[in-house]
């Protein structure tokens, strides 16, 4: 069970929720939280997921979206750029 599901888009802000909801403020610091700034560039990471994918079949792609199918409706994402 979950009590909080974040998101890599909004990584800093959910950070942050999550230390003010558990009351650890005192204990971890989120004024300097920046993740953004230290994250690889997106088209490096689209570049590697693509050369990734391209090893899959068609059938492989099929499972793998099928089993993570409930995360891509929660989060809104979508998978027609891999089929």
């Amino acid at each position: 069970m979950y009590d909080v599901i974040g998101k890599v888009e909004t990584f800093d802000e959910d950070f942050k929720y999550i230390v003010h909801t558990a009351g650890l403020g005192d204990i971890i610091p989120t004024s300097d939280i920046d993740i953004k700034r230290n994250a690889v560039p997106v088209a490096h990471t689209d570049s590697r997921t693509h050369k990734y994918f391209d090893l899959l079949t068609e059938e492989q792609k099929q499972d793998l979206f099928n089993m993570y199918r409930f995360v891509f409706e929660l989060f809104g994402y979508t998978a027609d750029e891999y089929f």
